[in-house]
């Protein structure tokens, strides 16, 4: 486990490559620390002293979100932290906690006008 301003340069660069949800950028909120999955994974949590709350996804390539997720839940439980995900946005397996805070809409402006005839009250 590494002080975030030691690596927030780092955790930049996978951002900038990976960082597409979001809350992807939360994660160079000041106070969270990170855990590293090689060069190319990374979770950025808060250590709350019972749980390590990850803020987001892991930041990295789509095909490894769930993997990462997977060995950032035994980091944690390893060091005797419950592991949580806050924000998680895709389905990761059930057996990985999060917490829902609800759902964020998603939209297409070239279906607007279509969405517009087909409500009224919307006009």
């Amino acid at each position: 486990m590494s002080e975030p301003t030691d690596n927030r340069e780092r955790v930049l660069g996978l951002l900038r490559r990976y960082g597409q949800n979001t809350c992807s950028f939360q994660a160079l909120e000041r106070g969270l620390s990170y855990w590293f999955d090689g060069d190319d994974a990374c979770v950025a949590y808060a250590d709350t002293g019972g749980a390590w709350i990850a803020a987001g996804e892991p930041i990295c390539a789509d095909e490894r979100i769930e993997p990462v997720a997977r060995r950032f839940c035994a980091a944690a439980r390893e060091r005797g932290r419950r592991p949580r995900f806050f924000a998680l946005e895709r389905e990761v397996g059930d057996d990985i906690a999060r917490l829902h805070i609800g759902m964020q809409p998603v939209w297409n402006p070239q279906d607007w006008p279509d969405t517009l005839r087909g409500k009224r009250s919307l006009r």
